[in-house]
């Protein structure tokens, strides 16, 4: 419940919070940032083309639009230099906090998913994201339902290709 008052409202401005740019030198793709509370997030998912980085559909236009997918241990490598994936802890503080950015804002990109069979699937449904928490065989994500702007962590195949949002 207190979730959908803070997906639906414009949160109460905090002085630590501010928005930037990021120039991945990479491939010179651009990204907004958002500070808060210490860390600096990725507003967009990241779409950095390298080995186990996936486009839904194999379609670029996808990748344009939503950023890429990236199975778990491509998504260990694939942020930046001096950036990484948030943990499960952060990212839970991030969607939960009540000085977050507006949620409705920070993930408007429902990319869907590759499963660890190929199968791409909920394009414009669901948001999937990994965090670098994991066991030997699984990671922990969280996902989002476009529809309601719910939110659940679960734990899934690091063979599978999920969103990555990069934190520092």
């Amino acid at each position: 419940m207190r979730f959908f008052m803070v997906a639906f409202a414009i949160l109460a401005a905090c002085a630590c919070a501010q928005y930037g740019q990021l120039k991945d030198l990479r491939d010179d793709k651009s990204y907004p940032t958002y500070e808060m509370a210490g860390l600096t997030w990725f507003v967009t998912n990241l779409d950095y083309d390298m080995p186990g980085g996936y486009c839904y559909n194999n379609s670029e236009e996808s990748c344009e639009m939503h950023g890429r997918l990236y199975t778990w241990d491509a998504a260990q490598k694939a942020c930046p230099e001096g950036w990484r994936l948030p943990t499960e802890k952060e990212s839970s503080r991030m969607l939960y906090d009540e000085n977050v950015v507006m949620v409705r804002d920070f993930l408007p990109h429902a990319a869907g998913l590759r499963s660890d069979n190929g199968k791409f699937m909920n394009e414009e449904e669901y948001g999937y994201y990994w965090t670098s928490t994991a066991t030997k065989n699984s990671a922990k994500y969280f996902f989002w339902k476009s529809s309601d702007f719910s939110i659940k962590f679960l734990s899934g195949k690091k063979s599978s290709a999920l969103s990555v949002r990069c934190v520092k």
